[in-house]
């Protein structure tokens, strides 16, 4: 477990407890990436994760962070893509405007291209059409529409912000990326 590997640390040789650390920390990514029912990202407490960025940065491991993005963006991209109803044209909405849309615009920026819809995120604490992300317009939950195919886009948030729309939309389509 990483909590023995940081009390045991002391007794390793630096250099190789970090290696050994970022190399447990992307194949626990790359795991969560081929289950995408669970989560994308480890639920780490806030001393390890500050730990694990300290790792990262002493010893960058970009091909392989690269290929744990890309495998994780491909499995919500097709989950996505599998789970939309309306007819083109439509709206796509992104639920979320934080940093896991952040992590995920292109993926979305893709889906709504390649299935021609028109891409619009939704923020519960936004007054609509008064913000942008990346060039587009930010609604407020209120004004999102029964006809739009709504993406959740949030780990830690998820279920709330499922209720919220299934209330305020019975007949929506909403889309969650985890269990």
């Amino acid at each position: 477990m990483l909590i023995d590997r940081i009390r045991l640390s002391d007794s390793l040789r630096k250099e190789q407890w970090y290696q050994e650390t970022a190399l447990w920390f992307y194949g626990y990514m790359e795991e969560a990436s081929r289950r995408i029912e669970d989560p994308a990202l480890p639920m780490l407490t806030a001393e390890v994760f500050l730990h694990l960025r300290a790792v990262m940065e002493a010893f960058p491991f970009e091909k392989q962070e690269a290929e744990v993005q890309k495998k994780w963006r491909g499995g919500v991209r097709e989950k996505i893509k599998g789970r939309l109803k309306n007819r083109e044209g439509a709206y796509l909405g992104i639920y979320g405007t934080g940093n896991h849309t952040r992590l995920l615009f292109s993926v979305y920026e893709e889906i709504a291209c390649e299935t021609r819809r028109q891409l619009i995120f939704i923020d519960s604490s936004k007054v609509s059409h008064t913000e942008k992300l990346e060039g587009y317009d930010i609604i407020n939950i209120r004004d999102s529409r029964p006809d739009m195919d709504i993406v959740v886009s949030s780990y830690f948030n998820q279920n709330e912000m499922r209720r919220m729309l299934e209330e305020r939309n019975p007949s929506g389509n909403v889309i969650t990326l985890y269990v």
